[in-house]
C-alpha cells in the first residue's frame, strides 16, 4: 500500500534529481578541464546549492503530506475494522435473536414478551404503520401466552366486498378513482383485476402496479383531463374537514368533496361510498352521519343501493334493511350514479 501511495511522489522527485545531476556533471567537466573558469564554476556551484535547497524544502513538504496521507489511511483502516466489528456484533445479535425466537416458534411456547411484540407489529401504530405499510385489515388477531385469538372484526369485512360487487358492472379497463386509498388494498386489487385506478390520498400510496396511478394530495386540488367511470370513498368521507391527516378544518369539506367527485365522473358514472351511520358525536378524527346528513351529502345523485350494517358484537356485523335504533355502531353503504345528460 505504501509503495502505491509513494508512486506520485517518486515521479515528482525523479524530474528534480535528474536536473540536479546535470548541474553536478557540468561542474565536474569544468573542474577536470583545468582551465581558469572560476566564474563559471561559482555560477554552477550556486545553482547546485540553490537546487539542493529547493529539493530540501520540497522533500519536507512531501514528507508532511505523505505523513498525513498515511495517517488518514490508517484512520480509514480503523474505521473499516470498526464497521466490521459492528457488523459481526449485529450478526451475532441477530443469530441470538433468531435462536431465541426459534425456541418460541411453536404456539404452545409463545410467551408474553413475544406476544407483546407481535401485537405491536400488527397494530395501527406499529412498525409497518410507521413505514406507511399498514392496510387496516378487516380482522385483527390478538397474541397472548400460548394462544392467538380473533380480537376484532371491523366494518371493512363487508365494505370491501360491497365495493367490488358495486363495480362489477364496469368492464375491465374502466377508470376508477379511489379517494382516501392509503390504508386500503382496494386500489391495488382493482388494478390487478384490469381496471385503471388512480389512488388519491394526502399520503402517497405505497404500492405499485402498471394499472395504478398514484396522486398525493387533497381532493379539492385534484383535476383530470379524462373523466372517471367510478369513484370510491371507502371509510374516507367521514374524515374530511376535521383536521385529521394534517388537512385544514372545514365543516363543509365533505359536501364539497362529493361535489368535486361528481365533476370528475362521466355522466352515468358510479359513486361507491361507505361511512359511519347513526347518532354518535363527531370527534377530532371522524363524523357519524345522521339520515338527514346522508340525504344532504347525496343530493342530486341517483341512489342505486343503500345497504346498512350494524355491529352485533366485536366479531360480527349484520346487514339490516334499516336502522331503527341509531345508537350503537352502524355503517351505511351506498351505490349512487351521476345522472346521465
Amino acid at each position: 500500500m505504501l509503495k502505491r501511495l509513494s508512486a506520485p511522489f517518486r515521479n515528482f522527485f525523479n524530474v528534480r534529481f535528474e536536473a540536479l545531476n546535470g548541474e553536478i556533471r557540468q561542474l565536474r567537466r569544468v573542474s577536470e578541464a583545468g582551465a581558469d573558469h572560476s566564474e563559471l564554476i561559482d555560477a554552477v556551484s550556486q545553482r547546485v546549492s540553490a537546487s539542493l535547497d529547493h529539493q530540501h524544502d520540497d522533500l519536507m513538504s512531501v514528507a508532511a503530506l505523505l505523513g498525513r496521507t498515511i495517517e488518514e489511511t490508517a484512520d480509514g483502516v480503523d474505521s473499516l475494522l470498526e464497521m466490521s466489528r459492528l457488523a459481526e456484533t449485529r450478526n451475532r445479535s441477530s443469530d441470538a435473536a433468531a435462536d431465541e425466537l426459534a425456541q418460541h416458534a411453536a404456539l404452545d411456547q409463545l410467551d408474553d414478551a413475544h406476544a407483546l411484540v407481535a401485537n405491536y407489529a400488527n397494530a395501527h401504530e406499529g412498525w409497518a404503520s410507521q413505514a406507511g405499510l399498514w392496510f387496516n385489515p378487516p380482522i385483527s388477531v390478538s397474541h397472548a401466552e400460548g394462544s392467538v385469538t380473533v380480537a376484532d372484526i371491523n366494518e371493512r369485512v363487508a365494505e370491501i366486498p360491497f365495493v367490488y360487487a358495486s363495480l362489477g358492472v364496469l368492464p375491465r379497463g374502466a377508470r376508477v378513482l379511489d379517494i382516501g386509498s392509503c390504508e386500503s388494498t382496494v386500489a391495488i386489487g382493482l388494478a390487478s383485476l384490469g381496471y385503471h385506478v388512480t389512488a388519491l390520498d394526502p399520503r402517497p400510496y405505497p404500492l405499485r402496479h402498471e394499472n395504478l396511478e398514484v396522486a398525493a394530495g387533497p381532493i379539492e386540488q385534484f383535476t383530470t383531463e379524462e373523466p372517471y367511470d367510478a369513484a370510491i370513498l371507502l371509510s374516507a368521507i367521514e374524515h374530511f374537514g376535521l383536521g385529521a391527516y394534517d388537512l385544514p378544518v372545514n365543516e363543509r369539506a365533505d359536501v364539497e368533496a362529493i361535489a368535486t367527485v361528481r365533476s370528475l365522473l362521466r355522466p352515468g358514472g358510479l359513486l361507491v361510498l361507505t361511512t359511519p351511520y347513526g347518532d354518535a358525536p363527531t370527534t377530532e378524527l371522524e363524523r357519524t352521519y345522521l339520515p338527514e346528513q346522508i340525504d344532504t351529502l347525496l343530493e342530486g345523485w341517483d341512489i342505486l343501493d343503500r345497504t346498512y350494517l350494524t355491529k352485533i358484537n366485536r366479531t360480527e356485523w349484520r346487514q339490516v334493511d334499516e336502522i331503527a335504533e341509531l345508537k350503537g355502531d352502524h355503517v351505511i353503504l351506498v351505490k349512487a350514479q351521476k345522472p346521465a345528460l
